[in-house]
């Protein structure tokens, strides 16, 4: 579990406690779907990519961080 300096203000996803400039916490990825799955279609004569997934990233305060 690595802890990175906060350059900006955020929320923390476990307990909703905002996350000031300077502190520190976890960021975490979470995937929904298969986001390294990719296809392309052709969807009324133009090729389209699809994508089947997608990932965004959370963080969490230095407590919550800890605790899990």
């Amino acid at each position: 579990m690595k802890l990175i300096k906060s350059r900006g203000e955020y929320k923390c996803e476990g307990c909703n406690n905002p996350i000031g400039r300077g502190d520190m916490y976890r960021k975490k990825s979470k995937s929904f779907g298969s986001p390294g799955k990719r296809h392309i279609e052709n969807r009324n004569g133009i090729p389209t990519i699809v994508e089947h997934g997608f990932r965004i990233d959370v963080r969490y305060c230095e407590t919550c961080a800890t605790t899990a």
